[in-house]
């Protein structure tokens, strides 16, 4: 899992996470968004010539071409891989495919620290859960001391729920 991003020098330590194990290939996403679009265009413009040419075989083609313009919609959305990124500024990740999330430190009331899981709680009360099980263990030792500490110095409660009884530490 690459933890390193493209504006990042030499020697300097990355706080961004990719959680699914691979850096996502937005630039090839965005390719094969434009090629699935074009394909649905011509089907779709196909179809349009065949209707007022009276051939019946129109409905096939512009049905193919709205199933590629769906299949450029939505489909490359599922290569997004979600990722968690904290900074100075605040905490950037993807949880899914569709929900993107940007805090402030100032948001946050406290964070649940877990074996295989981040529960970040802001101050109007809502919890925003983030799995950390698909990552490897050494990913693990990275991610969990840096956002402890990261959030400690913010001044943000960390409770660390481990087997058993929870354990709060204050700033």
């Amino acid at each position: 899992m690459q933890n390193r991003s493209s504006t990042q020098r030499e020697g300097e330590i990355s706080n961004t996470f990719y959680l699914d194990g691979v850096r996502p290939q937005t630039r090839f996403v965005r390719i094969q968004r434009w090629i699935y679009a074009s394909w649905g265009c011509f089907f779709l413009a196909q179809g349009v010539v065949r209707i007022f040419d009276n051939e019946e075989w129109w409905p096939a083609y512009v049905l193919t071409g709205i199933l590629w313009l769906t299949t450029a919609i939505f489909f490359t959305r599922f290569f997004m891989g979600r990722y968690l990124q904290f900074d100075e500024d605040g905490i950037e990740a993807r949880l899914s495919y569709r929900k993107q999330l940007k805090l402030r430190w100032d948001d946050l009331h406290s964070v649940e620290v877990s074996m295989f899981e981040l529960v970040l709680i802001t101050k109007n009360g809502q919890r925003i859960p983030f799995d950390l099980g698909s990552i490897s263990y050494e990913e693990h030792k990275l991610v969990k001391p840096r956002f402890v500490e990261m959030t400690r110095l913010k001044g943000v409660q960390v409770i660390q729920k481990n087997s058993g009884a929870a354990q709060t530490s204050m700033p």
